[in-house]
């Protein structure tokens, strides 16, 4: 016999266990990733429960006063759920991808024309790079256009 569907309490409910029992025993976040086979496991397809939502969207509306999301320094896509009035600090090694002008350093370096030649990105690079950090984060710039530029 299947499985009733789960209502949004319940699927609230067992989030809320979820990361109250991960912090209890190792104070650490229980990533947002992971959380979709721990949330099956116990209530079944949560899909409908969710109401049209994204699990991160849904566990900030639902669970507001009860979980609250970390996010890594570096890694912005690793997102955590820790118990509310708890504090959590990824750890960070300095690795990962970087902003700003290291990158924008590497991007210019491999861009580089034959001869060294200055190339369409080079001179975009250049452009960007007088911006400060915080307006850099802005710039998104499509991959298959940086391709263009660099021939």
């Amino acid at each position: 016999m299947p499985k009733a569907q789960p209502s949004a309490d319940d699927v609230a409910k067992c989030i809320s266990d979820i990361v109250h029992r991960t912090w209890a025993e190792s104070q650490q976040p229980v990533l947002l990733a992971a959380l979709p086979p721990l949330i099956e496991r116990v209530v079944g397809d949560y899909d409908e429960a969710l109401g049209g939502r994204g699990l991160f969207q849904f566990t900030q509306e639902a669970l507001a006063d009860d979980v609250v999301a970390v996010r890594h320094p570096v890694h912005i896509a690793k997102v955590g759920l820790i118990p509310k009035g708890k504090a959590y600090q990824f750890p960070t090694d300095g690795s990962g991808p970087t902003r700003g002008p290291s990158f924008t350093r590497l991007l210019r370096e491999s861009a580089r024309g034959k001869a060294g030649e200055k190339t369409k990105l080079d001179t975009l690079m250049e452009v960007l790079s007088d911006l400060d950090e915080e307006d850099a984060k802005q710039v998104s710039i499509p991959f298959h256009i940086i391709l263009k530029l660099s021939r």
